[in-house]
């Protein structure tokens, strides 16, 4: 039995591992701080449903979709909500309402070592773990048994993660009853390496001679963009500094990100999920009036389903509906996968082997005194 034969052919969502009935299958990390299937022989049955369950290699279930999908810029009208939020604070809105309800939250949140998870969350206080972005492959571990086990109890169950991970667990429970299931896609950029995330945090530790106490990857303390902030054991609080910034300047150059994610199979409006969030990138221009600097989210509601839920949060946000051709302009990854030079990324991955995170946090992340002259050369002249 042969789960892949390349690995741009696995996008690691776990859905293998929790449908074989004799536990021959375990996630097992590669070089590149990556999970992957892999079967132990002595205990395969070969009974075939590792290969059936595979959305990503074949192909995904959208029969629930609308005709016409409904889209809509949108925020809380709660400030509190939109600041710790990485946009407009939907995730929160929709988590609360399924939380009044005596639902359950699955989303992604930090361990003690600062590795993504997904976590089960039945009150506010575990919720909140899942607000902000985590830019770094979460890992499910038994999530979609947590999930299955959940439906089974006939509870309210939301999960929240990439389209490859809904897609996945979508596929887990097909003969499942997902009548009190919410699918919650986010646009997906790609997903780095939990392994480079994790050394990067050590790199800085070192070089700031403190640990680190917490990190924001979508800090809203200057405007709502894309800063990182990190706070350290010793007090000191980076959200200015080349080296506060390095993770994004990595995780934009897309060298680190898992090789499916260059293959991706949902980059496209045909979403399988219940409702799609992500930025309003390109408010601005598309509805002015409705923008501001405290962060616009799009909401692409794709069954009704979806439509049934955002129709009981809307009491408490602000909405307006939009054009999901306004949506993709500065949302590429509704029409396409992100594009790579492969060249470039196997030099990336050499130099990380070779000279390490440092190295590449002064070569790809823009640490270093090059860009930290042109930086404090554009601070000055903004004085001016």
């Amino acid at each position: 039995m042969e789960l892949y034969n390349k690995k741009n052919l696995c996008c690691g969502c776990t859905a293998c591992v929790n449908i074989c009935p004799n536990k021959a299958i375990k996630m097992i990390e590669d070089e590149e701080g990556f999970l992957y299937p892999e079967i132990d022989k002595s205990k395969c049955i070969e009974c075939g449903l590792c290969k059936k369950v595979c959305a990503f290699q074949n192909g995904y279930d959208i029969d629930n979709r609308l005709k016409d999908i409904n889209v809509y810029a949108t925020k809380s009208k709660s400030d509190e909500v939109r600041y710790k939020s990485s946009s407009g604070g939907m995730f929160t809105e929709i988590s609360d309402y399924v939380l009044k309800n005596n639902g359950v939250i699955y989303g992604v949140a930090f361990d003690s070592n600062f590795k993504a998870i997904h976590i089960r969350a039945e009150n506010e206080k575990e919720r909140d773990r899942c607000k902000g972005s985590k830019y770094s492959q979460s890992e499910l571990n038994d999530i979609y048994l947590k999930v299955k086990s959940d439906l089974e109890e006939n509870r309210l169950v939301m999960f929240t993660g990439t389209p490859c991970q809904v897609a996945g667990l979508n596929k887990f429970l097909l003969g499942t009853n997902k009548e009190k299931l919410i699918l919650i896609d986010i646009i997906c950029h790609g997903t780095p390496s939990p392994k480079l995330f994790q050394d990067y945090i050590k790199c800085i530790e070192k070089i700031n001679k403190s640990e680190v106490k917490q990190y924001y990857h979508r800090s809203k303390d200057l405007k709502w963009g894309h800063i990182e902030k990190v706070v350290y054991k010793n007090g000191k609080v980076d959200k200015t500094s080349l080296l506060s910034q390095a993770w994004k300047m990595i995780f934009c150059t897309n060298l680190g990100l898992r090789p499916s994610c260059y293959n991706c199979k949902y980059t496209n409006t045909k979403r399988l999920s219940d409702i799609t969030i992500a930025d309003f990138w390109g408010i601005e221009k598309s509805s002015p009036e409705f923008a501001d600097k405290k962060g616009i989210s799009l909401v692409i509601v794709n069954t009704n389903k979806g439509q049934e839920v955002f129709d009981n949060i809307k009491n408490n946000i602000d909405y307006k509906e939009e054009n999901i051709d306004n949506a993709i302009i500065k949302n590429p990854q509704l029409k396409q996968s992100v594009k790579i030079d492969f060249e470039k990324r196997k030099e990336f991955w050499n130099s990380y082997n070779r000279k390490g995170m440092k190295y590449i946090i002064k070569k790809y992340g823009r640490y270093n005194l090059k860009c930290y002259a042109k930086d404090s050369l554009k601070k000055l002249l903004k004085k001016k």
